[in-house]
């Protein structure tokens, strides 16, 4: 019975040796080296200046509208962002050149510009805005804004109505968190080999085209900001019925659904056929990717700038960082913008790049993708 005691123990201990090892969880040597990395160029969207319509006259035209929009958590001091729609439910055209959100009770307000017409009966989108909120966490109340000016047909001329208040909202500020301390693994050898063999750099050729379309010129930051929003639009975010089932690229883009890994799966793919290089990173109960953008520090304010330009408003980026640079944080899923907070994740501070930390992970496991890794 001794030995058989004396035995077992022995088993435990090599057993938990073979577990606080990390044989479980080996890593892959594959992976980026520097030597890979490629850096993509800074690059803006110059922005003409708002050309209204004429002629202009003192007469009042009717107007009517329904405003939609969706808005990010707001955190204390950080603020947040929202994106807006517009519907002229009323038989008088309508042109938004800007609108912004205001506080309650507070000075500050926060304006994009803008161009877009709406014709009666029509839904159009005014685009994103970031803006900041007070640094007391509380329920506070807001108002979104429109510089509207609407068309007289009888007289085919438009009035400028300046700046219109939509009523007051509530939302609720929330407090920034603590940073929360997580372990770090890369490129652990199962996830590498499950996440590489559902790339397909193949498959996303027409989305890399249509991406080429709209943002020419070699592999850029705008392009970056392009394929996340590229599948932000078209790929609805679909759960896995039972099971946890992860879908190759191809397939995510024949159904045109999935969830959060599924999409990264699809980004990472395009970002990799764009030129680039990507990660897929992966949390307790979510994944997200991540793009290399440099490895200089002092270009993140470049890349912010670009991608401000993009968006047409003052967005903070968020980033995370290692020994082989700055990888920009694109969660379709999580965020409205590329470089927003990923889905269960806060910021620590109202200042930029890295100061936000995850919810309730543990730990964060990255996959670097690697074009003909399979």
């Amino acid at each position: 019975m001794m030995r058989r005691l004396i035995a077992f123990f022995v088993i435990l201990i090599l057993l938990s040796s073979f577990f606080l090892s990390g044989c479980l969880f080996e890593s892959t040597d594959e992976g980026f080296t520097r030597d890979d990395l490629k850096t993509p160029k800074i690059l803006y969207i110059s922005n003409p200046p708002t050309s209204f319509p004429s002629p202009l006259t003192d007469s009042t035209p009717t107007y009517s509208y329904t405003l939609r929009w969706t808005m990010s958590s707001v955190y204390a001091g950080y603020g947040g962002v929202m994106s807006l729609e517009i519907e002229n439910k009323g038989t008088t055209a309508l042109f938004i050149y800007g609108y912004g959100l205001k506080w309650v009770n507070y000075t500050e307000e926060y304006f994009r510009s803008s161009s877009v017409y709406v014709y009666p009966g029509e839904t159009e989108s005014l685009g994103m805005l970031a803006f900041r909120a007070p640094s007391v966490p509380q329920y506070q109340m807001y108002t979104i804004m429109l510089k509207l000016c609407v068309s007289n047909p009888s007289i085919n001329k438009w009035h400028d109505y300046g700046t219109v208040d939509s009523g007051d909202r509530l939302a609720e500020i929330k407090p920034l968190k603590d940073p929360r301390d997580y372990s770090i693994q890369k490129n652990i050898k199962n996830y590498y080999s499950k996440v590489n063999s559902l790339v397909n750099v193949s498959a996303v050729e027409s989305v890399v085209e249509e991406i080429r379309t709209s943002q020419p010129g070699n592999y850029s930051t705008l392009q970056i900001a392009e394929a996340f929003d590229w599948v932000r639009s078209h790929i609805t975010y679909k759960s896995d019925d039972g099971g946890d089932y992860w879908q190759s690229a191809n397939e995510t883009l024949q159904k045109r659904t999935g969830d959060c890994e599924d999409q990264a799966i699809l980004l990472a793919s395009i970002i990799t056929a764009l030129g680039g290089n990507a990660r897929v990173s992966i949390i307790e109960g979510h994944a997200f990717a991540s793009v290399f953008i440099t490895s200089d520090g002092y270009q993140l304010p470049r890349v912010q700038q670009s991608l401000r330009s993009f968006y047409g408003t003052n967005i903070t980026m968020h980033v995370l960082s290692d020994d082989l640079g700055y990888w920009l944080v694109v969660d379709t899923t999580g965020s409205m913008y590329a470089g927003g907070l990923p889905a269960n994740a806060s910021p620590t501070s109202a200042a930029l790049w890295d100061n936000w930390t995850f919810e309730s992970t543990d730990w964060l496991i990255q996959i670097d993708v690697i074009s003909g890794a399979n």
